[in-house]
Parts: structure tokens; sequence; C-alpha cells
């Protein structure tokens, strides 16, 4: 994912206020500290040095890491590592990974949410992988998927997940749930 800017979020679940930081300069965190519970915008800049490039995420002492490949990279490609407990790596070994594993390509966009991801590919189509106990893939079924399975064919303009929910920005500028989602009062 190199020639574009690219967004995503990363999920902090905790009981305690917490800090995170980068140690690369083409990456912006939308937050460096929080209480509890929250999301991490993290934004990386175009690539345009001519070679891949990594950084490294620290949300209160554990690791997250981005690694972008060059501008001229023809594929955007996603690869993922980590736990891996409910599939949400999507390649289909239900192990945690030390390395990262090739996933998709053609993605313009990810979210990962409690323990499930969304991949939004350059054709505008939903994928979804990982824990669905609250229906948070959205393919209208409670099993986990341990590969991407496709939700939506088209017309997605952006997604973003949370712990046991998901979120649908389409084109056409309607806005689509689905999972368990809790009014706060």
């Amino acid at each position: 994912m190199g020639a574009e800017v690219v967004s995503y979020q990363v999920l902090v679940s905790s009981n305690v206020n917490w800090t995170a930081s980068t140690n690369a300069d083409w990456v912006t965190l939308s937050r460096t500290s929080g209480p509890e519970d929250g999301n991490i915008l993290v934004s990386a800049t175009a690539n345009a040095t001519g070679t891949d490039r990594t950084a490294t995420i620290q949300v209160n002492g554990a690791t997250h890491t981005l690694t972008q490949h060059a501008a001229s990279a023809a594929l955007q490609e996603l690869w993922a590592f980590g736990s891996d407990a409910n599939g949400q790596l999507g390649d289909n070994v239900l192990i945690q990974r030390q390395w990262p594993v090739q996933v998709a390509a053609n993605v313009n966009a990810v979210a990962g949410g409690g323990c499930h991801s969304l991949i939004l590919k350059t054709d505008g189509s939903l994928w979804a992988m990982g824990s669905n106990s609250s229906g948070q893939l959205g393919d209208g079924t409670n099993i986990d998927r341990s590969t991407p399975v496709q939700i939506l064919s088209g017309g997605v303009q952006a997604v973003s997940a949370g712990h046991l929910h998901s979120l649908i920005l389409k084109t056409d500028g309607s806005l689509w749930a689905m999972g368990f989602i809790t009014m706060a009062n």
C-alpha cells in the first residue's frame, strides 16, 4: 500500500489508562493516550521512497507492526500476524502467527475489531473474517470464519470495526451496522 495515504484503526481493550507511540515519522496516531477501551486511527502517508518500510506502534508495551510496500508495488496486499484464535487473520490456520502471512490482494482499506477483521477491496467489495458470535461479520450467521468471506460485492466506501460490531459506509452515503451495539445513556 504505497501510492496513497492508508488509514485503519487499532482497537485498544484495556481496563486502565494507556499510552501509544510510533517510531516512524510517516505514521500518525489519532490518540497517544486514553482511559480504558478505545480506538486509535493510524494513518500512514503515501510511500514514494522506492523501498518497502516498516513502522512499530506500541500500545502499553504491546507491539503492532505496520509494513508498507513501495509506491511501485502493483498490488495493494494485506499481510497479517499475531493472535488468530477466532480466524481474524484470515489465513485458515487458527494459530498465533509470529511472522506476516499474506491474506489478500487488491486491498483498499482494513478494519480490525475485537477478534474480527474487515477488508475493503479496491473494487468496493467487502470481505470479513474472525469471530462472529454477535453477527459482526454480517454474513447472516453466528459462525466464526477463518478465511475471508464476501459480504457485499461492491458499493462500499469505508469500514470500521468495534469490539462486537462493524460499520459500513456505502458509496450512496448510507451507513450500515452489524453485530452487537450498545447505546450509552
